[in-house]
């Protein structure tokens, strides 16, 4: 049975991830980077709060995107960052989310990332 999390007044889906060794639930929040409009993928984890009736709360995980200023970036393309802390998660949880990984990369520093279609996002 598919979860949910009620965030903003909206349910959002709760998808499981590991990383750091450990499981999170976490739900995805579509944004928009302030710089360009384009669309950027905040990732909350879900927490009980033991201290007040076991209520849940959503607080910030990660990014799922990075701004690369691109014109390949769009309100449905974006750039997955799969490196560093998002190393274990990203490639699975965008998949997870609808995401298409395109063939499409770009070098960011030291990594490469992957321009993803998230025009069939279901979160």
């Amino acid at each position: 049975m598919e979860r949910a999390f009620i965030y903003n007044g909206e349910a959002r889906k709760v998808f499981p991830i590991v990383a750091f060794g450990n499981k999170y639930d976490v739900i995805v929040v579509p944004r928009q980077y302030n710089s360009d409009g384009t669309l950027a993928l905040k990732v909350l984890d879900i927490v009980d709060n033991e201290d007040h009736n076991d209520q849940m709360y959503a607080e910030p995980f990660g990014t799922l995107t990075v701004n690369m200023s691109s014109d390949l970036q769009s309100g449905t393309q974006a750039f997955v960052k799969s490196y560093s802390e998002n190393e274990d998660w990203a490639d699975k949880l965008a998949e997870a989310i609808g995401g298409k990984k395109t063939n499409i990369s770009k070098q960011a520093g030291y990594a490469s990332v992957s321009l993803w279609d998230f025009s069939n996002i279901n979160v």
